[in-house]
C-alpha cells in the first residue's frame, strides 16, 4: 500500500510555541503597538506640565516658609510682610493643579494625531456649493 501523500498532520505544542515566540522576539526589532503608542503619547503630554506644578508648588511652599518665619520668628517691622509672604505662597500652591492641567490640555492638543481629512466628503462639499452656486446663476437670468 502507498501513503496518502494528501494527508495533512499537525502537531500543537505550547511550550514550543512559547519557545518560538521568544526567539523571534530576540532577533526581529520591537514593535509597538496602539496601546503602546498611546501610552507614550500620554507621558509626553502630562511631562512638561507635572514638570512646571512641581516647580510652581515648591516655589509656594518655600515663600510660605519664609513668610511664616517673617511673622512668628522675626516679629517686629517683618509681620506684615511675612503674612503677605505666605498668601501669595498659599496662592501659588493653589495654583500649581490649574497650571497643571493648563499646560497638559496644551501638550496634548499640539501632540495628538489628527486624523486624515476625508476627502470625499470635502469634495462633495465642494461640489454642492458649486452648483448652489451656478444654480442661482441661472435662476437669476432666467428672472430677466
Amino acid at each position: 500500500m502507498e501513503p496518502n501523500k494528501d494527508v495533512f498532520q499537525y502537531t500543537y505544542s505550547a511550550k514550543q510555541q512559547e519557545e518560538i515566540e521568544a526567539i523571534r522576539k530576540k532577533y526581529l526589532p520591537p514593535q509597538e503597538d496602539k496601546m503602546e503608542q498611546l501610552r507614550r503619547l500620554d507621558k509626553s503630554a502630562t511631562k512638561k506640565g507635572t514638570a512646571l506644578s512641581i516647580v510652581v508648588g515648591v516655589a509656594g511652599c518655600l515663600l510660605m516658609g519664609v513668610g511664616m518665619c517673617c511673622s512668628m520668628v522675626w516679629m517686629g517691622n517683618l509681620f506684615i510682610p511675612g503674612i503677605i509672604l505666605g498668601l501669595l505662597g498659599i496662592a501659588l500652591v493653589a495654583a500649581a493643579h490649574p497650571v497643571y492641567r493648563r499646560v497638559t490640555k496644551r501638550a496634548g492638543k499640539a501632540g495628538a494625531p489628527h486624523p486624515p481629512a476625508d476627502r470625499g466628503a470635502v469634495q462633495a462639499g465642494v461640489r454642492k456649493t458649486r452648483r448652489k452656486t451656478l444654480s442661482s446663476a441661472f435662476a437669476s437670468r432666467r428672472k430677466l
